[in-house]
C-alpha cells in the first residue's frame, strides 16, 4: 500500500531547505509492513504448493517440514494479510468520512493519469521532451494501489472455496472448487510477477532512489526528491515561495496544468540525472539516442558483469524448471531456490551499483565543467 499518503491542509506550510516531507503516518507505515511480510511467506508457501510436481518444490516443502506444515504457515500468512486490508478498509472509511482527509478522493484515477501515462511512455522512448508533472499521487502508484483491491477478493474468495470446500458446495456448483484453485494460483503468479518486476523496480532500484526507498519505513522523503516527483502537490502544499526557495521556479514556456491535462516539465530541468540512470542522458532525444545510452550504459564493466550474472542465473533456473529434473535430489532445490537466486540478487546488487557510480560520475563531470546549473543551483546553494 506504499501510494497512500496524508495530504497536507490547504494553507501552505513552511518548509525549510533541509526538511524532509511527511508523505506517510503511522498507520499507513505498519500496514505496508504486515502486507510486504504476510506477501513475501505467502509466496514462498504457497508457489511449491501450486508447482508441487517439480522436484525443486518437493525440497522445499521438505523444508518446511512438510505439506501440512507448508499449509499452516500459508494459511497463517493468508488470514493476517486479510485482516491488514480490512483495517485498511476502515482506515480509509475513516479518513474520509469522519477525519475529513482528502487523500483517498486523491488516489481516484483521473483523466490526467490517462494522458499522463502516454506522455511518459513518449517521453522513455525519446519520442517527447517533455515529461508530465505529478500531484500527490501518479498513474503508477494508482495502478499499485488499485492492483490490490483486484486482487484481494480474488485472492480471499478463492482461498476460502478452498479451506471450506464442502460448506461451498452445499450452495455453489463443484466446479467451483477447481475454479477457485486455479484462480488462486495464477493471481499469485501475476502478482509475484508484478511485485519483482515493476513494485520493486520503481520504488526502491530505479536510479534516483537506489539502494534504497526508505519513504515507506520513515515516513518521510527527502523535500528535493518530492519536489521533482510531486511538483504539482509540493506547490499546492508549500507555496510558490517555498517552490522557489528550493530551486523549484517557472521554466519557460512552461503552463499551469489545464483540468484533466498533464503539466510538463522540460526535458533540461530534468537534465541533473534524478530519475534518469545516467546524468543528463535524456536530452537525447529519438531511437538513435536511446540506442547511444544503452550502449554507454553497458559499457561500464560492473553493469555489463551484473547484467551477465542475472542473465546466466535465470537461464539456468529456466533449464532446471523445463528439463523435470527427477524428484528426490535435494541438491536441486538448493541450487533452484537458494543459490541461483541469490547469485541473481549479487548480479542486480553489482548492476546497480555500476549504474550508481555511473550517475556519479557524469555528474561530477558536471559539476567540474564550469557549466551554470539550469535546475537554479538547487543542490549546490544546500551543500554550501
Amino acid at each position: 500500500m506504499e501510494g497512500v499518503g496524508e495530504t497536507g491542509p490547504v494553507k501552505p506550510e513552511s518548509l525549510s531547505s533541509q526538511e524532509a516531507v511527511r508523505r506517510f503516518d503511522v498507520h499507513q507505515r505498519v500496514q505496508h509492513l504486515v502486507m510486504m511480510v504476510t506477501f513475501v511467506v505467502l509466496v514462498a508457501t504457497g508457489m511449491p504448493l501450486k508447482f508441487s510436481g517439480w522436484a525443486t518444490s518437493q525440497w522445499w516443502i521438505g523444508f518446511w517440514g512438510g505439506v501440512e506444515n507448508t499449509r499452516t504457515v500459508h494459511r497463517i500468512a493468508g488470514w493476517t494479510m486479510l485482516a491488514d486490508c480490512l483495517y485498511h478498509l476502515v482506515y480509509i472509511a475513516y479518513g474520509t468520512f469522519v477525519a475529513k482527509k482528502p487523500f483517498p478522493v486523491q488516489m481516484v484515477p483521473t483523466l490526467k493519469d490517462f494522458f499522463d501515462f502516454f506522455q511518459e511512455v513518449r517521453y522513455y522512448l525519446g519520442l517527447a521532451k517533455e515529461r508530465p508533472q505529478y500531484g500527490r499521487f501518479n498513474w503508477r502508484e494508482k495502478f499499485d494501489y488499485f492492483a490490490i483491491f483486484w486482487g484481494m477478493p480474488v485472492f480471499g474468495a478463492s482461498a476460502l472455496i478452498l479451506m471450506y470446500p464442502v460448506f461451498f458446495t452445499n450452495f455453489l456448483p463443484g466446479w467451483i472448487v477447481p475454479a477457485a484453485l486455479v484462480a488462486h494460483g495464477d493471481e499469485a503468479v501475476l502478482a509475484a510477477a508484478w511485485i519483482v518486476l515493476v513494485h520493486l523496480f520503481f520504488n526502491h532500484a530505479a536510479p534516483g532512489i537506489f539502494p534504497l526507498n526508505s519513504s515507506i519505513f520513515t515516513g518521510k522523503v527527502p523535500r528535493e526528491r518530492y519536489r521533482k516527483e510531486h511538483a504539482l502537490e509540493f506547490e499546492a502544499r508549500f507555496g510558490a515561495a517555498s517552490s522557489t526557495a528550493v530551486g523549484a521556479g517557472k521554466e519557460p514556456g512552461v503552463a499551469p496544468a489545464p483540468e484533466g491535462m498533464a503539466a510538463q516539465v522540460p526535458l533540461e530541468a530534468a537534465g541533473d540525472g534524478e530519475g534518469g540512470v545516467v546524468a543528463g542522458t535524456r536530452r537525447r532525444a529519438g531511437p538513435n539516442g536511446a540506442l547511444r545510452w544503452l550502449r554507454e550504459l553497458f559499457s561500464d564493466l560492473l553493469i555489463a558483469s551484473g547484467a551477465s550474472i542475472i542473465l546466466f542465473s535465470i537461464a539456468v533456473v529456466i533449464l532446471i524448471l523445463v528439463t523435470a529434473v527427477p524428484a528426490g535430489n535435494p541438491y536441486i532445490g538448493f541450487f533452484t531456490f537458494i543459490l541461483l537466486p541469490a547469485l541473481a540478487a549479487t548480479g542486480g546488487m553489482v548492476f546497480l551499483f555500476g549504474v550508481f557510480l555511473t550517475r556519479k560520475k557524469a555528474r561530477n563531470g558536471n559539476g567540474d565543467s564550469g557549466s551554470p546549473d539550469k535546475s537554479g543551483g538547487e543542490d549546490r546553494g544546500d551543500q554550501g
